[in-house]
């Protein structure tokens, strides 16, 4: 039987900050998480011989981490593209670059548990200096305590600024598969993550989450503003009128953004 397309609009604020909260900010927190599983993976790589052999394009390696629970054990696989000391770069800070595709089956990063394709691309120019990555995906899954997300496309690009040059997303939010909820999300001006804070903070920036393929007749804009909080404008019917705002203190987007 074919799966209805019922509009739906945002009915109010705890919506509209789930909807910002999951499919705006979360997949900046991903890109941050991918990195450090990344950075896992070459820590704990087979070594040849006893000594660590610098990566090299070709090079594959699986890393399994014992589960808990009913979720089980986790694999992470990596396929290394490009590196030129991935391992200082990854490992001690340096300057170097890598790019390389994980595979993750049921992985635990942070509290939620990924399924699917990561692309990470990560670059330091300078030991000491900030880390640029760039982080893409189609089909990826991630289950926290609040049920399973799905993205069919995640492309997240950060400077060594820490600036966003891009975030373009299109995800699921609603753990009913009866009833999906999909959003379009695109940076309207580059936003800049607190590294200083850890994690992936947002401090300034802005950007609009409409519907797609009619499941959500409405349109997000979310302003980061000077304190960090959140001004969420919901224009249901995406008729140019806004219905409500929504406000978000700093310390209400940060337990949000998790």
């Amino acid at each position: 039987m074919a799966r209805s397309r019922t509009s739906r609009r945002v009915t109010g604020r705890e919506e509209a900050l789930r909807i910002v909260a999951r499919g705006v900010v979360a997949p900046l927190y991903y890109g941050e998480l991918v990195q450090g599983a990344l950075a896992r993976a070459f820590a704990l790589r087979p070594s040849a011989g006893g000594a660590e052999a610098p990566a090299a394009p070709g090079d594959r390696w699986v890393v399994v981490a014992p589960g808990t629970g009913p979720s089980g054990e986790g694999r992470t696989e990596v396929d290394i593209e490009a590196a030129d000391h991935a391992e200082g770069l990854l490992l001690r800070g340096e300057a170097g670059s890598v790019r390389a595709v994980l595979r993750f089956e049921n992985a635990a990063l942070g509290a939620a548990r990924f399924g699917g394709v990561v692309t990470l691309e990560v670059s330091r120019a300078a030991a000491g200096a900030g880390s640029a990555h760039r982080t893409r995906a189609e089909t990826l899954a991630v289950a926290d305590a609040q049920g399973t997300r799905h993205w069919s496309f995640l492309d997240v690009d950060v400077d060594a600024e820490q600036v966003v040059q891009r975030l373009t997303v299109v995800s699921d939010l609603t753990t009913d598969p009866a009833a999906p909820l999909w959003i379009d999300v695109v940076a309207n001006s580059p936003g800049r993550l607190d590294a200083a804070r850890g994690g992936a903070i947002l401090s300034s920036g802005s950007y609009m989450a409409t519907g797609v393929t009619g499941f959500l007749n409405a349109r997000i804009a979310l302003q980061v503003e000077a304190d960090r909080g959140w001004t969420i404008a919901v224009d249901n019917d995406q008729d140019d009128e806004i219905d409500f705002v929504v406000r978000a203190s700093a310390d209400e987007a940060r337990a949000l953004a998790r």
